[in-house]
């Protein structure tokens, strides 16, 4: 965005008067600093990278615009407080969330273990909402990601597992992204349709469908009508139409996808042939 660069350097700027330290970030070194100083060098076996040099260069150096919490993000001070990050130092959020981009391209498609690496540093703060939002904005990121969605997908089903208070963050990055349609290209609102109708088709078919429930009072132009109406059609065409449906509040009843029907050429209503046909 065009005033990333002004943010950053005000996050600079504010690092400077705190004795140039991230207070929140991770850092690992830290807890073993004594003990590599008394460590003897041992000759490390050479390790073959997943991406090639230039590769793994070019998807690093992928960033996406949007962003979620902190300065310039989608969810005001209101999401901050709901994230418990309104404490956090606008530089420890950029260093996480770049950490967070590097560990997912880094480990990719090894899904469950960049998800054990994401949760595995020390933190002075809630570390839940800044993996999701990372792990989203990279997905969503224009034209394409650096890595497969389905990568995005399955280290998110793998952090759920490992940390319950995974799924909220999901939830509350969810809601504030569908608050904000307006502000998000086309492609991105679709993306992010496809993916929500993926992720709670492992839960269950569970979501908080019912935060939508005014989406329903919207006209069917509005992006949150279409939105909401994309996800609910793609979510059901994972799993049988009664299943599903039963999942769906019914303030929700007129987004509903109608039950899928059998055609036939020779019956092309999908009904029975009562009136019968021509031999």
């Amino acid at each position: 965005p065009p005033d990333l660069l002004s943010e950053v350097w005000e996050a600079v700027r504010d690092m400077a008067g705190k004795a140039w330290a991230l207070t929140a970030a991770p850092r690992s070194a830290a807890l073993v600093s004594e003990d590599l100083a008394t460590v003897a060098p041992v000759e490390a076996e050479t390790v073959t990278p997943l991406l090639d040099a230039t590769s793994l260069a070019a998807a690093l150096m992928t960033r996406s615009p949007l962003r979620i919490f902190g300065p310039g993000g989608l969810s005001g001070v209101k999401g901050l407080k709901a994230a418990q990050l309104e404490d956090v130092a606008a530089a420890d959020l950029y260093a996480v969330r770049d950490m967070c981009w590097d560990v997912l391209i880094t480990f990719q498609p090894l899904h469950d273990v960049a998800a054990h690496e994401l949760l595995a540093p020390p933190s002075a703060f809630p570390w839940s909402a800044l993996i999701v939002e990372a792990a989203l904005m990279q997905m969503l990121a224009l034209p394409e990601p650096p890595v497969h969605e389905s990568h995005h997908l399955t280290v998110l089903l793998d952090l759920c597992d490992l940390d319950e208070s995974v799924g909220a963050a999901i939830g509350l990055c969810a809601t504030i992204l569908s608050n904000h349609l307006l502000e998000l290209d086309v492609d991105v609102a679709e993306r992010l349709a496809a993916w929500l109708a993926m992720h709670i088709s492992n839960f269950s078919f569970a979501w908080i469908w019912e935060r939508w429930a005014k989406v329903a009072d919207l006209p069917r132009n509005h992006p949150r009508h279409r939105f909401v109406r994309l996800a609910l059609a793609k979510t059901f065409t994972l799993g049988f139409h009664d299943r599903v449906r039963a999942t769906v509040p019914d303030s929700l009843e007129d987004l509903i996808p109608p039950p899928p029907r059998a055609t036939s050429m020779y019956f092309p209503s999908g009904g029975d042939d009562d009136e019968g046909g021509d031999d």
